[in-house]
């Protein structure tokens, strides 16, 4: 994380002369613990685009993120009859559009300035076409190499757990899953 202390009160300035900032945060807690309530506050409110993508546990800033989408109002009615006739009785009930808590995995929810609050997909970059150059960058220039791939479990193969030693492994069972193996095999022991 890049600490610059004076973000916030340059992010109006910066917009204003079409420069465009793009802050990545975590959680709003981080933002605080940068430059505090205020400064978060006033980043917060000078951005033009706020995305919120899920996962944060902060109930207060869910429940902020839920306002800023508001409320829709429901028309319902209800009908009764009796000896003297059916009467209709119509209510306005006002009911929150989402809550944030709620959000559905892969959804994003957008904020942009003089618009509504806006649901979206995500598309992971495995699934873009540029994917197969994103992965040959990594293969090529990332510093920790991926795992070795694991050998797909076989019914009847030998499970062993790593360093350990048994004299005589018995084969597993066909249609028994690696754990269940495992756990025979140590039963055995």
């Amino acid at each position: 994380m890049c600490r610059w202390k004076d973000l916030p009160d340059l992010y109006s300035h910066y917009g204003s002369r079409g420069i465009v900032l793009m802050t990545i945060l975590q959680s709003w807690a981080q933002g605080v613990d940068c430059w505090g309530e205020r400064g978060m506050e006033k980043l917060w409110s000078a951005a033009n685009r706020r995305i919120y993508g899920g996962g944060v546990s902060d109930a207060g800033f869910l429940d902020r993120l839920s306002k800023l989408i508001g409320d829709r109002e429901l028309l319902l009615a209800s009908t009764s009859t009796s000896e003297q006739g059916t009467s209709v009785n119509r209510q306005l009930q006002r009911e929150q559009i989402l809550d944030v808590a709620d959000l559905p995995a892969g959804r994003p929810i957008v904020f942009s300035s003089g618009s509504r609050a806006t649901l979206i997909p995500s598309i992971p970059w495995m699934e873009r076409p540029y994917a197969d150059r994103i992965r040959a960058s990594l293969a090529r220039f990332d510093p920790a190499p991926a795992p070795p791939p694991r050998p797909p479990y076989r019914a009847g193969a030998h499970v062993s757990l790593p360093n350990t030693e048994w004299d005589d492994p018995q084969p597993a069972a066909a249609g028994t899953t690696v754990d269940q193996a495992l756990l025979v095999d140590a039963a055995r022991r």
